[in-house]
């Protein structure tokens, strides 16, 4: 986790890589916690960039239409940008998925403690 650390809390962070294992079994090129960084100064980071289709991939805790028009404004200020989707844990039952078995696996894939 960067940028934000204390608001991210783990469903946030599993779903980022929840996202990005989905693109990449489809062949994407992606990157977590993407920097865009211009110049000397750190720019905006991404929770998830795929750089194949050049879609930022933004989870949101809730829907908050000034903060994503803010961020869509942000972002599609880089040229490899073509657009942002926000995605919801809500739409997601994601403290079943934290009591899974699921998570011991991708937490030991991802070499994490349990």
């Amino acid at each position: 986790m960067v940028g934000n650390r204390r608001q991210e809390t783990e469903s946030h962070n599993l779903l980022k890589h929840l996202v990005a294992a989905v693109l990449r079994s489809e062949g994407h090129e992606v990157s977590i916690e993407h920097n865009f960084s211009s110049g000397f100064n750190n720019g905006k980071i991404a929770d998830i960039f795929d750089k194949t289709t050049g879609l930022v991939y933004e989870v949101q805790t809730t829907k908050q239409t000034k903060v994503e028009m803010d961020k869509v404004r942000q972002y599609t200020k880089y040229c490899e940008v073509n657009d942002v989707i926000f995605i919801y844990p809500v739409m997601f039952r994601m403290q079943n998925l934290l009591n899974s078995a699921l998570l011991r696996d991708i937490k030991k894939k991802l070499g994490a403690k349990s």
